[in-house]
C-alpha cells in the first residue's frame, strides 16, 4: 500500500489523535489564554449565560499547549502551529511539492 492510498487512514489517525484542547503549564500560556477571558466572558453574556450547545461532550485535556504543538509538527513536519483567541489552534500544513525539499 502506498502513502497516496493510505494517505485517507492517516488523516483519520491524526484527527482522532488531536486532542481538542490543551493545558496551561507555563506562565506564557497563562497569560495568553487570560487575553481570552474578557471576550470568552462577553460571549456567553450576549449568548445569554449559555458556555457550550445543549449536550456538547467536553473533556479535560490530558496535554498542554507545548505538547500539542510538538505533536502537530511531529504528524505534520514543516507544518505552522498557531495559538487562537479563545483557547483553539490551527496546525496548517502544506503538501510538498513533487521532487522538492
Amino acid at each position: 500500500m502506498t502513502g497516496v492510498d493510505r494517505s485517507p487512514e492517516m488523516i483519520r489517525q491524526a484527527c482522532e489523535e488531536a486532542p481538542a484542547n490543551a493545558y496551561n503549564r507555563t506562565a506564557l500560556d497563562w497569560m495568553i489564554s487570560g487575553c481570552g477571558l474578557p471576550v470568552s466572558l462577553l460571549l456567553r453574556w450576549l449568548r445569554g449565560g449559555r458556555r457550550a450547545p445543549v449536550g456538547m461532550p467536553m473533556e479535560d485535556s490530558a496535554m498542554h499547549w507545548g505538547e500539542v504543538r510538538r505533536g502537530a509538527r511531529s504528524l505534520l513536519p514543516g507544518c505552522r502551529y498557531r495559538r487562537r483567541l479563545l483557547w483553539r489552534y490551527t496546525a496548517v500544513w502544506d503538501k510538498p511539492e513533487e521532487g522538492g525539499p
